[in-house]
């Protein structure tokens, strides 16, 4: 804290400034979501930037408060989140600052918000928790109280321009999404391509690729192998244009024959130091997999489930958890392998296994998966469901056009997400800037005709020592 503050400040410990009322769960048979009782507020999940969410109440409340408070965020995840208290019971993880009335209640909560940082230090434990003392201990700058409400109005109106950047900055990651869902549609409608074939009619032809795949997929297997079309009602998901020249069949039909579809390992047992890396539902998304937390299995296991070892070039689709999620495997992860919430999807050489990946996460794939996802506890798709995965194969040059079509596309608007990100940043720093400057004194000019600080934490001191003591023994539901 900068001891530095202008003339009619004090550096004040918030204590001398209020009381610290610390959260007490009531007993969890006691809490309910219908409306029986007391309001209850267990945690920073029920704030949601703009309000408290009362969604949960409790029968026999522990920790009562007021409304004139400041709930802190003491313990878990959401360690050091503010929020404007509300009249509720609230719970451990949560305590509530109570200003003395002579204070502007929303000084208190953004000057918190300034050093919640400082706070944030004397933070402890496998599980971060905040003690009492790291908060009533902890010092602030106090204004005199009428410059107090010309800081809070400077900063409501600041901030309010900020959060309305903030507020358009947030549709744009919806629109991004939006945007490349229509390029994956255009792009297995024929749209994406059709200057293309055009310009290059011989090239567009897909007799060859069909030759070539039927041809790869007897040579894998012990059957000779056609590319016959899908199910008329799994067909009926991809309307594509009579002039369209592509051959249409299943995803089965365009992969290894001895390889097959499969999903891989069941147990996957706990975390062993230089075991192999087995990719899950949750590793994989926007088309990439997160190497970086990869679950390590034992050796044993994973011998098991040779059918799923990765050599680079397969298809991967989560099938349960995140259902959809897809990405290429790159070869760096030859020798991986796949847990059975994942289905590996080892295509032909003669398939462009970029085209496939697309071709999943599109909003037709997505049609097609959401028709045949089952299941409630735990939902899923069925292997015999995706191995019926209806395929339209263009020819292998034309695929290789679409896929750069799409990821041109995809660059283009993955900038504009960055920069979306780097201005959300500037506006976060912006803000720190703006409390920063509200209290040391120079986002408002100081008067000196406003009452000192000082006079201010005398009229506290004063008003509690006059107040009533609370009998000893006698527990204060606050």
């Amino acid at each position: 804290m900068n001891d530095e503050l202008p003339s009619g400040w004090e550096n004040v410990a918030l204590g001398e400034l209020g009381k610290l009322h610390c959260g007490q769960s009531p007993p969890s048979s006691a809490v309910n979501r219908q409306g029986n009782g007391t309001p209850y507020v267990s945690g920073p999940e029920q704030w949601d930037g703009k309000s408290v969410h009362l969604d949960k109440w409790t029968t026999a409340p522990a920790r009562e408060v007021c409304g004139n408070t400041i709930f802190i965020t003491v313990k878990g995840a959401g360690v050091g989140t503010t929020f404007p208290g509300v009249a509720a019971s609230i719970g451990r993880d949560i305590y509530a600052f109570e200003p003395s009335s002579e204070i502007n209640t929303r000084y208190i909560h953004r000057a918190i918000d300034h050093t919640i940082a400082e706070i944030l230090k004397g933070a402890r434990g496998d599980i971060p928790g905040l003690a009492k003392p790291d908060i009533i201990d902890h010092k602030i700058g106090l204004s005199p109280a009428a410059e107090q409400h010309r800081i809070i109005a400077k900063i409501d109106s600041l901030f309010s321009r900020s959060s309305r950047a903030r507020d358009e900055l947030a549709h744009i990651p919806r629109l991004i999404e939006r945007y490349r869902q229509a390029v994956l549609e255009a792009a297995f409608r024929g749209d994406l391509t059709a200057d293309w074939r055009m310009t290059s009619p011989s090239l567009a032809d897909p007799t060859q690729t069909v030759a070539d795949l039927a041809a790869q997929r007897t040579k894998t297997g012990s059957k000779r192998a056609s590319l016959s079309p899908p199910a008329p009602d799994a067909s009926e998901i991809y309307p594509l244009p009579d002039e369209l020249p592509w051959h249409r069949t299943t995803l089965e039909q365009v992969c290894h024959q001895s390889r097959g579809i499969p999903y891989g390992i069941i147990q996957t047992g706990k975390q062993f130091d230089g075991g192999v890396p087995t990719v899950r539902c949750g590793d994989i998304k926007n088309f990439r997999i997160d190497l970086s937390i990869l679950k390590l299995v034992d050796p044993v296991i994973a011998s098991e489930y040779e059918r799923t070892v990765l050599k680079g070039g397969e298809v991967l689709i989560a099938i349960r958890g995140s259902v959809g999620e897809t990405a290429v495997v790159p070869p760096t992860m030859a020798g991986m392998n796949i847990s059975r919430e994942v289905a590996m999807v080892p295509v032909l050489p003669a398939m462009n296994a970029a085209f496939v990946c697309y071709l999943l996460a599109s909003p037709h794939g997505a049609s097609f998966l959401a028709r045949h996802t089952k299941g409630v506890a735990q939902t899923g798709i069925n292997l015999s469901d995706l191995r019926a995965f209806p395929v339209p194969i263009p020819s292998a040059a034309e695929q290789a056009e679409i896929v750069r079509k799409i990821e041109q596309q995809f660059l283009a608007v993955q900038r504009i997400a960055q920069e979306t990100s780097l201005a959300a940043s500037r506006i976060s720093r912006l803000d720190q800037s703006i409390l920063d400057k509200a209290f040391t004194g120079k986002l408002v000019p100081q008067d000196p005709a406003d009452e000192p600080a000082s006079s201010l934490l005398d009229r506290i001191k004063a008003t509690r020592e006059s107040a009533p003591k609370a009998k000893r023994g006698r527990r204060s539901k606050a």
